[in-house]
């Protein structure tokens, strides 16, 4: 008989390792891609976004874009920006648009991010001088 409940809580001690460090592994993947700049987070929501519960139905992309319209234009700091935030559907946002400074493009995404619904948030969003050249203002 004591023999059976040690072997049993081998079992679960093994499991219970293996299982914290599958965990452990894909969390520090993860971490480190984020930390490299390569994270593809509309990947990762589908790989990951069906473990999720869901609680509420999806919301109505129209809904959502009016929003995140009213979220960049209401912030100060994000009015004037050339950005814009399309609801794609399902909780997923892309934002585009070209700004001057790499700031400007983390309060837009910060911004978005903040919109209740928004739950992947694709940035497209390039600044100048940095991702593309800087525009000749004589030019427009």
């Amino acid at each position: 008989m004591i023999r059976v409940k040690r072997e049993q809580s081998d079992w679960i001690g093994i499991t219970a390792s293996a299982v914290g460090g599958l965990v452990a592994g894909v969390v520090a993947g993860i971490v480190l891609v984020e930390l490299l700049g390569n994270l593809d987070r509309a990947r990762v929501h589908g790989a990951f976004g069906g473990l999720r519960k869901q609680t509420n139905p999806p919301e109505d992309p129209r809904v959502l874009q009016a929003a995140i319209d009213a979220a960049l234009a209401g912030d100060d700091a994000t009015a004037s920006l050339d950005v814009k935030g399309q609801a794609l559907g399902d909780g997923v946002v892309e934002l585009t648009g070209t700004v001057q400074a790499g700031h400007e493009a983390q309060r837009a995404r910060t911004v978005v991010e903040q919109v209740p619904g928004v739950s992947v948030l694709v940035n497209h969003v390039l600044v100048e001088g940095e991702d593309i050249p800087v525009r000749d203002a004589s030019a427009h």
